[in-house]
């Protein structure tokens, strides 16, 4: 990252709602986080909600509307940015 922005060169990161669901235990501390704090969709019985995107097994997806939506999202943006020097996010964008 910082030779990118030595360059002078620019970025743009990507935020997915979408999580893999199917990831042994232990390894995806996102989808882990996001079990504990109960964020992701549920159907109609009060099970997860499992789709196919991207991945070759399942994948969950953030509900927006829950109460912990928020700081799931502020938590693992965090971590991101702790881990990547110079990485971060703007919430306005010049297109």
């Amino acid at each position: 990252m910082k030779s990118i922005t030595q360059e002078g060169l620019h970025y743009v990161m990507i935020i997915d709602p979408g999580l893999p669901g199917s990831e042994p235990p232990g390894t995806y501390p996102p989808y882990e986080r996001g079990m504990e704090m109960d964020v992701f969709l549920k159907n109609s019985t009060g099970k997860l909600f499992i789709g196919r995107v991207w991945n070759n097994d399942s994948t969950v997806f953030v509900d927006f509307t829950h109460p912990n939506a928020s700081a799931f999202w502020t938590e693992m943006l965090q971590q991101f940015h702790n881990k990547v020097s110079g990485a971060g996010t703007s919430s306005s964008a010049s297109y």
